[in-house]
């Protein structure tokens, strides 16, 4: 017998009333979340990006700066 584990983790906003950017790497990073997400928007709008795939990237890039690793374990 096999033990299951899933991990749920709501990238797209459905299961909380704020993005779970907001509860989790957003206040490491020392953003809040309208900052960030309003600097999401105009990007997208300047770039014709993807919303999910830019949030990402620069929630990736903000974390660099800030020097807080975010790494796959």
């Amino acid at each position: 017998m096999k033990t299951i584990i899933a991990i749920a983790y709501d990238f797209d906003g459905t299961l909380t009333p704020k993005s779970m950017q907001e509860y989790t790497v957003l206040p490491k990073i020392g953003m809040k979340g309208r900052e960030f997400w309003d600097k999401v928007a105009r990007e997208v709008t300047k770039t014709g990006g993807d919303k999910i795939i830019t949030y990402m990237r620069m929630m990736l890039e903000a974390a660099g700066v800030k020097k807080f690793s975010i790494t796959k374990a």
